[in-house]
């Protein structure tokens, strides 16, 4: 391999010497600029560090040098990555596995800024319609009067009037006194004519009506249209408006726009004009429009009632009472039976005799007029039942432990004053082109792009915002559209989304911000894509490289690697075994590489191409397709989520079941969404999900004890959770450290060298964590190594005790192979270490924090914790994506992790697009045919080759084509 430094000198390159971050082996690197470059090597042989944690956390640190001393006071200084010299590097933005951040208010809408966009296009150019009678609220004026009635007919008959006052209709003698006074007053200022009950009265004249109802107007002028001069038309029209405190009255002969009314047994039309915005029919005051009024994160905008999330949390029976089986005497009742609440249920219990309340009955089969007083309470005995307990609660709820029982017991249903629109009355009052801003939230990204694309500027009063605002609009639908996710609504919530969506959506932001000669460092874009989806992805990467800008995908992929236009390869293992460059240079050069786990995954690919289907190994399974029918299964039916279609699902218990599908075609939905928490309720277990889909039924959970969801997750949000704590093998270092004679002679605990607790040896400054957070005010928070005990996490006189020469802080910088051998002679120790081996993650080291694991490392660390904590319960495992981050050398490392699930008695539900897996799968259920909602149907099941015979599965032909060029796993 020739130096990557001779082949591209600066400036048509960054230039990257002597970096040392992580695992990295003092590396010299040069990659392009204004080119696609693809960093491949096996999991943790250092792509990461390179790609993010050297090019954009410089890229980001450079950012803040270039802000001037004064704003430089306010931020702490950011660490350089340990390099001998990085030059020519653009402003790097990152995208992430998980780049859009989740949240109940978080939707596809917010993430692509294209809500932005929509609560500028509806303050500037929305229209305020009445609710009530559908017409615009629009502020008027004399002038704007005057230009309307320029546009009618000579010869028409106007009046001009303003309302007269409103009186109640009770205690008609003081009712007609003040009708009296008022008329005198309108005479004294020269107003002598009046429409009152549909007559045109002349109060001098005519006798005086005895009251005036709600509808009765003053008239100023009688106008005629092309007779009267615009001086005098004006000079009426300000009268009127003045006079009705901006309220001011047309009536037009005959019959036009507007209410029609009888006068004087003529048809007339009535025409309110107003300088306020109010509306007509109820009198309702609105504001002038703002971006901040279609926001639901601000209190301007947001329902009042739901406060934004669009729905509201009520009280679950189903976790209040989560066995329904058992008696109020039995404690059905679950939150009543812990020894804080457990008042209530006596309480409950002393007033059973009375209101003739069994409770030796299964809370089932009480009758309504029970669970009434269960839950109203009964005031006269001073029990506020369920009811007031939760009103207490809620008040109680600043309480972590509080908030926490809330939290578990509550389930949440559509607002009922919004209906799930998350904005208040005014802001769904505005309309663009007959549709208000949650009407066009809640349409598809194909449907809202048919929207905007029928709209014109010259519709607008505002046609040179328009033209601002709704090409940003098009670009970003447009951009949705192209990668696949045309069937997702704009409202859709992040959290809903799998980690496919997910990216192309952060891609999406990215490309919609129109920026150029940037860097964009982006880890996986192919993680959750179905092979027909990945063009789609490639093509929007080459357009964003030809804006022009640098693109460093971390990527495993071998249609990206093909794709790219130069390619890293790193290696030669993980972790101490990695960091090094094995390779640079075109894609063509990548198969002749030595000691390269993806060269000779290439040339398997290729070799395999060139086989025949003699040729090809078979793959190993857990049975063979016919024998997998005899084994016992759970049928899931009604399924009806998201873009189900009310499907019946069965899945082969004791086998890795794979659910493929094209991305959108409601894989994630079905297994993480329905199938998790109708298991869960079948086997009477808590669910995460709050929404869940509780139509859905499912039979033969008899056969499994638990059910496990493991998904990309983090295992931890915190700098202090790491695969240490994790699998629970820190409980034991810490106790071999407080057994070493030295920690006795302080009286130090296990406790002392845990940085959890304020009670033991944690560092005072960063808390245990090894780095503090730096708040960045307008950019996402930094995190920086702690001044004080430089990353090491504990007090000086913790880490003064040694075993074996090492500290409690060595031992956790160690890796798990290194840490394996070192503790010899602790078999728990070891024990626990071992399964990190065999899930092909022994090069993390201890204690690397959670949040910098790849999705990919947590789900295999969460299998390691079940390998290494056996309970012998029957268990579901629901993985979602589990090859996620993962390159072709480990995936095999995987599936024999899956199949030793299996192996002692669990059954294994995979989502999953990869081939390679899919082929070694004993059973695919295969949805489609597309996404949104021409997907949510089952195509086909069976084992792989027969999707292979079914032409509308697009799994299936997928399998078919590559046969030759899916490498067969060795498990």
């Amino acid at each position: 391999m020739s130096s990557p430094t001779t082949q591209i000198k600066a400036p048509d390159a960054i230039v990257l010497e002597g970096v040392r971050v992580h695992n990295l082996k003092s590396i010299d690197v040069c990659i392009p600029l204004h080119r696609l470059t693809v960093v491949t090597g096996v999991s943790g042989s250092g792509k990461s560090s390179l790609a993010f944690d050297t090019l954009y956390a410089e890229g980001q640190r450079r950012y803040i040098e270039s802000f001037s001393p004064y704003s430089r006071q306010f931020l702490e200084r950011l660490d350089k990555p340990d390099a001998d010299r990085i030059d020519s590097l653009p402003p790097a933005v990152a995208l992430r596995q998980n780049s859009v951040a989740p949240g109940k208010r978080s939707t596809v809408a917010t993430a692509t800024e294209l809500h932005d966009y929509l609560r500028l296009l509806f303050a500037k150019v929305g229209r305020i319609v009445d609710p009530e009678t559908g017409h615009e609220i629009r502020r008027e004026s004399p002038q704007s009067v005057a230009k309307r009635i320029a546009t009618y007919p000579d010869g028409l008959k106007l009046l001009i009037a303003f309302p007269a006052a409103v009186f109640s209709h009770a205690e008609h003698r003081e009712r007609a006194s003040a009708a009296d006074r008022l008329i005198d007053s309108l005479l004294e200022r020269g107003y002598s004519r009046a429409i009152v009950e549909g007559r045109l009265v002349n109060l001098a004249r005519d006798e005086r009506p005895k009251q005036f109802d709600a509808g009765a107007l003053v008239v100023v002028d009688r106008i005629v249209t092309g007779r009267t001069a615009s001086g005098r038309l004006l000079e009426t029209l300000e009268t009127a408006f003045g006079a009705g405190e901006g309220h001011c009255v047309m009536l037009v002969e005959g019959e036009f726009d507007g209410t029609a009314l009888m006068l004087d047994s003529a048809r007339w039309t009535r025409n309110d004009y107003r300088r306020r915005l109010i509306a007509g029919g109820s009198g309702e005051e609105y504001a002038d429009p703002t971006p901040a009024l279609f926001s639901f994160h601000s209190p301007i905008g947001a329902c009042p009632t739901c406060r934004g999330f669009g729905s509201v949390p009520v009280m679950s029976w189903e976790k209040v009472v989560p066995d329904h089986s058992k008696t109020l005497a039995e404690g059905a009742i679950a939150p009543w039976t812990t020894p804080a609440y457990r008042h209530e249920w006596q309480e409950l219990l002393d007033l059973a005799d009375e209101y003739q309340i069994p409770t030796d009955i299964p809370f089932s089969e009480l009758q309504p007029q029970h669970l009434a007083i269960i839950h109203d309470g009964v005031k006269r005995r001073r029990f506020g039942g369920l009811k007031g307990f939760f009103k207490w609660l809620e008040r109680k709820r600043y309480k972590i432990g509080i908030a926490a029982l809330l939290a578990r017991l509550r389930t949440y249903e559509t607002c009922p004053d919004c209906g799930g629109a998350r904005l208040n009355r005014t802001a769904l009052a505005v309309q663009v082109a007959g549709k208000t801003i949650s009407e066009v939230n809640a349409q598809t990204v194909s449907e809202s792009r048919e929207f905007f694309r029928g709209l014109n500027h010259e519709g607008f009063a505002d046609g040179a915002v328009s033209r601002a605002i709704l090409p940003e609009i098009n670009n970003r639908l447009e951009t949705l559209d192209r990668l696949g996710l045309g069937y997702l609504g704009l409202n859709r919530s992040i959290d809903s989304l799998s980690g496919g969506e997910s990216r192309r959506v952060a891609l999406t932001a990215a490309i919609g911000a129109n920026l150029v000669n940037m860097l964009y460092v982006l880890d996986e874009p192919s993680a959750g894509l179905h092979p027909r989806d990945r063009n789609k992805v490639i093509e929007t990467l080459i357009e964003l490289r030809n804006a022009p800008n640098t693109l460093v995908v971390v990527e495993h992929d071998l249609a990206f690697v093909e794709a790219a236009d130069e390619v890293l390869d790193l290696g030669p293992g993980a972790g101490r075994d990695g960091g090094r460059v094995l390779y640079s240079g075109p894609p063509s050069g990548l198969r002749d590489v030595p000691n390269s786990a993806t060269s000779a995954w290439l040339r398997r690919v290729l070799k395999n191409a060139a086989a025949s289907e003699s040729d090809l190994k078979p793959v190993q399974r857990t049975a063979t397709p016919k024998a997998a029918r005899g084994f016992a299964r759970l049928v899931l039916a009604q399924c009806n989520r998201h873009n189900l279609k009310c499907l019946t699902v069965e899945f082969p218990l004791n086998r890795l079941c794979v659910v493929s599908g094209v991305s959108g075609s409601g894989k994630s939905t079905l297994v993480t969404e329905t199938l998790h928490p109708a298991v869960c309720r079948a086997l009477r277990k808590a669910c995460d999900l709050e929404d869940a889909d509780r139509d859905a039924a499912v039979t033969g959970a008899e056969s499994l004890d638990e059910v496990v969801l493991i998904d990309q997750s983090p295992i931890g949000r915190t700098p202090r959770s790491n695969p240490a704590t994790y699998l629970g093998v820190f409980d034991f270092i810490r106790q071999a450290f407080a057994a070493q004679p030295e920690a006795k002679l302080r009286n130090f605990t296990p406790g002392t060298f845990s940085f959890n607790t304020d009670r033991g040896g944690r560092c005072p400054h960063c808390k245990g964590a090894g780095v503090v957070t730096i708040e960045m005010q307008f950019l996402p928070d930094i995190e920086v190594i702690c001044p004080e005990c430089h990353g090491a996490r504990f007090r000086k006189d913790v880490l003064d005790i040694k075993l074996r020469g090492r500290s409690v802080a060595d031992v956790l910088n160690m890796t798990a192979a290194e840490a394996f051998a070192f503790f010899r002679g602790h078999p728990k120790i070891q024990r626990r270490l071992a399964t990190l081996k065999e899930v092909g993650l022994d090069y993390l080291p201890l204690g690397q924090t959670a949040t910098t694991l790849s999705g990919g490392e947590s789900q295999r660390l969460k299998i390691a914790s079940f390998l290494t904590g056996g309970t012998g319960k029957r268990t579901l495992f629901l993985f979602d994506e589990p090859t996620a981050g993962l390159h072709a050398a480990d995936v095999a490392t995987l599936l024999d992790c899956l199949r030793r699930l299996i192996g002692v008695g669990h059954s294994v539900v995979v989502v999953e697009h990869r081939l390679d897996v899919l082929r070694a799968a004993d059973w695919l259920i295969d949805m489609g045919p597309e996404a949104g909602e021409q997907g949510g149907r089952i195509v086909a099941t069976g084992p792989p080759e027969a999707l292979e015979a079914i032409p509308e599965s697009v799994t299936g032909q997928f399998l078919k084509r590559d046969r030759f060029t899916t490498v067969p796993l060795s498990i």
